[in-house]
């Protein structure tokens, strides 16, 4: 009989450690939209992987501790994430952003972004290089050739920037601040797509997504067009190879899109982004548009829409498109919280 609940007892435990061991795997496999892209390396605790915004791999020793930023939405994530002590390193444009400006107090300017300055940056000894995927320096072979470590890290496409911003998170050591900056995008993420039309085919809006110059179109490669899927409306310009095209104000015409967005930063000769709105609508022949015809013509600053940010510029672009599922969501709220949690300073 003791042999026997003994054997009992064995095959209760046993069934307990199955089942915890079947729920870890399950819990294990949980990524919650987040996709899993950097990670500890089993060879030490402190050596670490990261998969940048292009796919390549890099392995660190360690979390770094001097950084370089050819990359101004990188530098903005890395003081989001309370990682500005470790930038050394900025471009002339960081330097004279107004939300940027004392962020990096002890960093020195590497000059033009597109053509930094290859003594400077080897004189401040880099651990790392952060640059755009897309627009990288043109002298990056020289700096490549210096063995100076270049990581591709955008931090402003909707798509991507909850993976930077792990990717980052683990590079600088600052994991616990880059899951609180990733739980704050995705609370916002899931608010929106909660809200929106089904994704079903043939969407009933059709975008007409312009870019900072007139007449750039954003294709469904760019963050514009990144939107624009995540919105549930149908970019009119379609899937082309580059993120970028150029169109006719004919062909805009013709198109008669439903809605018109336009991507505006930094207005020239004193215009804001309303002044930008009147304009666009004024363009010759687009009375006939259905988007001017019913008002549906929206400005969205450049700062939101491209950037770290890009999940409340999305907010803005969703309540502008369906005021109606919105009209009780403020984004101003939302862009007050990321300043008090996040980047300190006023955006608008």
């Amino acid at each position: 009989m003791f042999f026997f609940n003994q054997c009992r007892l064995f095959f209760f435990i046993s069934m307990i450690c199955l089942l915890l061991t079947m729920a870890a795997g399950c819990l294990g496999t949980e990524t919650s939209g987040i996709q899993q892209v950097s990670e500890r390396s089993p060879a030490t605790l402190s050596s670490i992987n990261i998969t940048d915004s292009t796919g390549d791999v890099y392995h660190f020793d360690r979390a770094v501790n001097r950084i370089i930023s050819q990359n101004d939405d990188a530098t903005e994530l890395l003081n989001a994430i309370g990682a500005d002590d470790k930038i050394v390193g900025v471009t002339d444009l960081a330097m004279n952003k107004p939300y940027l400006q004392e962020k990096f107090p002890h960093a020195t300017s590497i000059g033009d972004w597109l053509f930094p300055d290859v003594e400077t940056i080897l004189a401040l000894k880099p651990d790392v290089m952060v640059t755009y995927s897309t627009s990288k320096p043109r002298n990056l072979d020289k700096l490549q050739n210096a063995n100076v470590t270049v990581v591709n890290c955008d931090a402003y496409r909707l798509n991507s920037l909850l993976s930077d911003t792990s990717a980052l998170g683990l590079l600088t050591g600052n994991e616990d601040k880059a899951r609180h900056f990733i739980d704050f995008n995705k609370r916002y993420l899931s608010l929106v797509e909660s809200r929106l039309p089904e994704n079903s085919t043939g969407y009933p809006l059709r975008v007409y997504a312009e870019a900072y110059s007139d007449y750039s179109v954003m294709t469904e490669r760019s963050a514009g067009g990144q939107y624009l899927e995540a919105l549930h409306v149908r970019n009119i310009y379609g899937n082309h190879t580059s993120d970028w095209a150029t169109v006719s104000p004919e062909w805009v015409i013709a198109q008669n899109p439903d809605v018109i967005i336009k991507f505006a930063t930094d207005p020239a000769k004193g215009e804001n982004l309303s002044s930008v709105r009147v304009r666009i609508m004024n363009r010759a022949g687009y009375s006939t548009i259905s988007a001017v015809k019913n008002h549906r013509v929206y400005v969205l600053d450049g700062n939101l829409g491209s950037s770290p940010r890009a999940v409340i510029g999305l907010v803005y672009a969703a309540k502008a498109i369906y005021p109606d599922k919105f009209d009780d969501i403020d984004p101003v709220y939302i862009l007050d919280e990321y300043s008090q949690e996040f980047v300190h300073g006023k955006y608008l």
